[in-house]
């Protein structure tokens, strides 16, 4: 997978949290593989076309949702309503736009889609493409989120 995409996500992920969230998430190192060990909780996905083809997805569980609403929308949230599924789907549009934005500038060219939320207790995401994936963990105090990069080769 393309260094440059994993770094422009990556710093997207932190400028956004830093200044749209009020977090200073820390990052780790990313994991490479075909698949997400993810499952439950609620994840925002945006597509991505042009010269790289493929997602980028952003998981929460239930608890950092809520969280990462409350501080955006500046108010107390502690369960999942279509507040916390439209702060995560604008955080997930503002990470893929983020990115976009900074590989335009070194010849890497790509269209976003608006984004999708799935909430719930029990799904499991798996891409459906002939690709290559990166899960990007990030740790906000004790609680974790992850943000997968999947390209389509």
């Amino acid at each position: 997978m393309d260094n440059k995409l994993i770094q422009a996500v990556r710093d997207t992920t932190l400028d956004v949290f830093q200044t749209m969230v009020s977090m200073d998430p820390v990052p780790d190192e990313p994991i490479h593989g075909d698949k997400a060990p993810l499952n439950g909780g609620i994840s925002g996905i945006v597509g991505i076309a042009g010269k790289v083809k493929g997602t980028i997805t952003i998981h929460f569980d239930k608890k950092m949702a809520a969280k990462v609403a409350s501080n955006i929308l500046e108010e107390d949230i502690e369960e999942i309503n279509e507040d916390v599924e439209d702060a995560v789907g604008e955080i997930a549009n503002m990470v893929a736009g983020g990115a976009k934005t900074k590989l335009f500038k070194s010849g890497i060219a790509f269209d976003i889609s608006i984004p999708a939320v799935i909430a719930g207790e029990d799904y499991t995401m798996e891409t459906k493409m002939d690709g290559e994936a990166a899960l990007l963990p990030f740790t906000v105090g004790k609680e974790k989120f992850f943000v997968e990069v999947s390209l389509q080769r």
